[in-house]
């Protein structure tokens, strides 16, 4: 009978290894998959993930790459935007109007929305008013049809200046570049 605990004791610690492997292996797994995140500094840099302390040099760089491809897709997606840059001036305009800086950032290019928030969010309303009161006055637009841009003039106190510029997106959405 001793025997027999004996040889009963080493399967039950054998399968609890076993376990103990399976569930080691689950969570290490799952701490590599991590998902894709994409973050842009106050320059509207893509801020690249770190590597993980447990995750190989290939899996890291495939990673990035992801990272890569999930940017072109968003870009893609991105719909937000005029079909022509006075269109989206026209929606950016209505927007801070009507006081939803949300909306409003999305006109900018995707890596500059969350700095463009930031800065419109700091704004009281008389700021607001005297800022959508500059956009207003550009009446002349140039573009570029090679590099698909354009840029937005106009006189403001006499003076001739630069008040917008946009890109045209790969979705064909125009977005604004800089203000």
């Amino acid at each position: 009978m001793n025997r027999r605990f004996i040889k009963d004791k080493k399967y039950f610690i054998g399968a609890l290894f076993a376990l103990a492997l399976i569930f080691g292996a689950v969570y290490f797994t799952r701490q590599s998959e991590r998902p894709i995140e994409i973050k842009f500094d106050e320059r509207g840099v893509v801020i690249p993930p770190e590597k993980g302390p447990r995750e190989s040099q290939r899996d890291y760089a495939e990673r990035i790459v992801d990272l890569q491809k999930g940017i072109k897709e968003m870009m893609k997606k991105d719909d937000v935007g005029g079909e022509t840059p006075e269109e989206t001036l026209r929606l950016f305009i209505d927007a801070l109007k009507a006081g939803d800086t949300d909306l409003a950032s999305k006109y900018f290019v995707l890596n500059d929305q969350t700095r463009a928030l930031r800065e419109l969010m700091e704004l009281n309303q008389q700021q607001i008013s005297e800022y959508i009161n500059v956009l207003e006055i550009g009446d002349d637009i140039s573009c570029n049809d090679i590099s698909s841009w354009c840029e937005l003039h106009g006189t403001y106190q006499g003076v001739n200046i630069l008040i917008a510029r946009f890109e045209q997106m790969q979705s064909g959405k125009w977005k604004l570049e800089s203000l």
